[in-house]
């Protein structure tokens, strides 16, 4: 005959793991739409065709004057 305490704390101690792997994996979920919203910000950036325009005051465009260093930070983690 089966001992089902046994049985019930295997499933018990299985369902734990699995809490504890939805819980990383949420952790997970979150930082990866952290990195996407800030990689869509950056394409947005240079996406957004007002940014290539050159202005009078300074004589270059914030594409120019960003020279990439947007990009970069974000590829590196190092946002804003």
């Amino acid at each position: 005959m089966m001992d089902y305490k046994m049985l019930i704390n295997e499933i018990q101690a299985h369902n734990k793991d699995l809490i504890e792997q939805v819980k990383e994996k949420n952790v997970e979920l979150q930082r990866l739409r952290e990195e996407n919203k800030r990689y869509k910000e950056a394409l947005e950036f240079y996406g957004n065709e007002i940014n290539y325009q050159v202005f009078i005051q300074n004589g270059k465009s914030n594409i120019e004057r960003d020279g990439g260093e947007k990009a970069r930070q974000e590829l590196k983690g190092d946002s804003k």
